[in-house]
């Protein structure tokens, strides 16, 4: 894993997570294959972890988190019917959970 920050859009969707760069779609991740999400819990991080079942893990940086947290939450219960297990880790560098 290297630090490397790479300029992308999240879309979330009734079914997905999509990653796009620019207008060209880089990933797209299933809800039904999240396993959970992690954020630091400190207000000067805007950082949060995808975390995916049978695939690496995908890292965030947005200054509009917890309205991330939030969409990806609620459409993942409303695609499963379940709740997304989510985690908070006081830290100021989440690349470290990764």
């Amino acid at each position: 894993y290297t630090n490397l920050v790479q300029q992308r859009n999240l879309v979330v969707t009734q079914q997905r997570i999509c990653n796009f760069k620019d207008t060209r779609l880089k990933r797209a991740i299933e809800l039904q294959k999240l396993q959970g999400l992690t954020k630091s819990t400190d207000p000067k991080n805007h950082q949060f972890i995808v975390h995916v079942r049978d695939d690496y893990d995908y890292h965030f940086e947005s200054l509009i988190k917890e309205e991330c947290f939030t969409a990806i939450k609620e459409c993942f219960a409303n695609a499963t019917g379940k709740e997304l297990p989510t985690y908070g880790i006081p830290t100021k560098d989440l690349n470290t959970q990764l």
